[in-house]
């Protein structure tokens, strides 16, 4: 399957400056900093498939979700 190798690099590149930034902050407690940084990951994640549905998400599932559309 051909993909946009811009995207991806893209990707990559959003990727670590997330990585650069989430490091740059320094939360004491750890489960606070846990938990900041799993929801930090899982909305990256989630932007990643809502831009990329329709190579990520199989049709059968778009086709039963309207907000997958």
């Amino acid at each position: 399957m051909p993909y946009d190798t811009i995207s991806a690099f893209g990707y990559i590149a959003s990727a670590g400056l997330l990585i650069y930034f989430n490091s740059q902050i320094h939360i004491s407690n750890l489960f606070v900093s846990i938990v900041y940084h799993l929801t930090i990951l899982t909305l990256y994640i989630l932007g990643i498939v809502l831009v990329e549905r329709k190579t990520v998400i199989p049709l059968k599932i778009r086709e039963k979700y309207a907000f997958l559309r």
